[in-house]
């Protein structure tokens, strides 16, 4: 109750609420079935207010927010081997299914490979393919900042997924610490990316639209 109170308290003073949940037991810390609720009820209440979830467990439980599973949890495959991938189509349409589900646009992570978005329309957002070692920890949550801040100032789903994939190429480069990505590291990366795309500005880049 305290923390729904806190939420009602600062709705009026955010652009976004994030909900990170990456507790594996059912009912214990503070994303319970209760509180999954209780964001759904207020993304209806606050439409100007951009609501995203990433739960490694739960995100099928969410409805009426953003949700961003990873390739695996979008399909439910459970311990993956190293190395494995989700075939595109495979994972399109359990995007499709998820965006029935929730009522609300999906990003599903492919990790280097970048991001698959329903908004509704299905839209393939290639990462940027970096080299030398990396540190994927954290990855997720990198991608999450960028794409929500770039929605919260305007950006199209697709456009926001772009900045998501550069900064977490960016933050992946930052061996054993917590990675960050400064705004004048993104003009860089995405030059890296046009170029790695073998685009010109134009309507098939989302960067572009």
């Amino acid at each position: 109750e305290r923390l729904a109170a806190a939420l009602d308290a600062v709705l009026p003073q955010v652009d976004a609420v994030i909900v990170a949940d990456q507790v594996a037991e059912a009912e214990c810390g503070a994303v319970t079935r209760r509180m999954i609720e209780f964001v759904a009820d207020r993304a209806l209440r606050w439409p100007y207010v951009l609501f995203w979830a990433d739960s490694r467990h739960r995100i099928r439980q969410f409805r009426r927010v953003i949700i961003k599973p990873n390739q695996f949890e979008a399909v439910g495959w459970e311990s993956p081997p190293p190395d494995a991938v989700v075939e595109l189509d495979r994972l399109a349409a359990a995007v499709r299914s998820l965006r029935q589900l929730t009522g609300a646009p999906v990003v599903a992570t492919r990790g280097a490979a970048g991001m698959l978005v329903s908004d509704p329309q299905l839209t393939l957002v290639p990462g940027v393919r970096v080299e030398g070692p990396i540190d994927p920890t954290g990855a997720g949550d990198s991608a999450t900042a960028g794409t929500v801040l770039a929605l919260a100032s305007g950006a199209s789903l697709p456009e926001a997924a772009l900045v998501g994939n550069l900064v977490a190429s960016i933050t992946v480069q930052q061996l054993a610490t917590t990675g960050t990505a400064r705004p004048d590291q993104l003009p860089p990366r995405l030059a890296l990316w046009h170029q790695q795309q073998g685009l010109l500005a134009g309507a098939s880049d989302p960067s572009q639209r």
